[in-house]
């Protein structure tokens, strides 16, 4: 699937290509990050926002705020 932004063609990227890319971190004792690529772009960004949304859909409980960053996502909970 492909996509415009600001008169840009960009391909949807799949979580599937970055499985062996993302890393979740310690963020204190209530929380996490998970940190999608260190590369800054807006598939990335993209891919943080469908999982932001994934999240809010099916993991409501314990969790208290979650903060999209461009290419991270931090997540922090009870």
């Amino acid at each position: 699937m492909e996509f415009i932004v600001d008169d840009k063609w960009y391909s949807l990227p799949v979580m599937d290509d970055y499985v062996g890319k993302v890393k979740v971190l310690v963020a204190g004792d209530q929380g996490m990050v998970i940190d999608f690529d260190s590369e800054i772009s807006v598939e990335i960004n993209i891919l943080v926002q469908r999982f932001v949304t994934s999240l809010a859909e099916w993991a409501k409980d314990g969790i208290i705020e979650v903060v999209p960053i461009y290419q991270q996502l931090k997540i922090l909970n009870l």
